[in-house]
């Protein structure tokens, strides 16, 4: 973001200007900051504004990376918004010919979905919570079933990143009612340091679902 930048480069700048000058009695320049010793670096070596500024310059690339993968994104759904309205008024349309084109109780009349779920309760939601699992190297997500009559079965779905906007959901897997109430998988967490939002949906015969919270896992680096 543009006033993070401009913080980091002001800090930067500042960080220059320190090691120019005359320092006061005890202070050592250029100045250094330490850094904690990791398993991968055990005896880091001191953080220097060259690493610093080092560090701004790949922070700025990664960022705009991101902006320019959002592009073809946002034109991908576009896309995809622009066929779905196209599509509503045709899967109407069939929806009502459809039974004029075949006899009373004919199986595939019977087996045809409905374009909208008839009106009923939304069913309560469930209840998710989640870990990265270290021992299997994935996500580990537990949920209490929803307690609703009504539901046949839950859909675990998510989306890549720490925000989940539900345009952007994947359907992970369905759990059947009576099935299992855990799961394990590595959906939106593919490298080490990424970050993947779950949900897990209450869903009816008819149609009718309502989503649990949201619970956010990062994959340890």
């Amino acid at each position: 973001p543009p006033d993070l930048e401009r913080a980091l480069d002001n800090f930067n700048d500042l960080w220059v200007r320190l090691n120019l000058t005359s320092p006061p009695p005890g202070v050592v320049v250029p100045l250094t900051l330490s850094t904690e010793p990791t398993v991968a670096v055990p005896s880091p070596l001191p953080y220097t504004q060259s690493l610093f500024a080092t560090d701004i310059a790949a922070l700025k690339a990664a960022y705009m990376a991101f902006g320019n993968a959002k592009t073809p994104v946002n034109a991908s759904r576009g896309t995809r918004n622009g066929l779905q309205d196209q599509i509503r008024p045709i899967l109407v349309d069939y929806r009502e010919a459809v039974p004029s084109k075949l006899p009373p109780h004919h199986s595939l009349l019977e087996s045809l979905p409905r374009y909208s779920p008839l009106p009923g309760s939304t069913p309560e939601p469930a209840n998710i919570s989640g870990i990265w699992d270290a021992a299997t190297s994935m996500a580990f997500l537990n949920f209490t079933p929803s307690p609703s009559d009504s539901v046949v079965k839950h859909q675990l779905r998510y989306v890549p990143g720490p925000v989940y906007d539900a345009d952007d959901e994947n359907v992970v897997d369905n759990i059947l009612v009576g099935s299992p109430s855990h799961f394990q998988t590595l959906a939106g967490l593919p490298l080490p340091g990424t970050t993947s939002s779950f949900r897990i949906y209450a869903m009816t015969a008819d149609g009718h679902e309502r989503a649990s919270a949201t619970v956010t896992i990062t994959r340890p680096l």
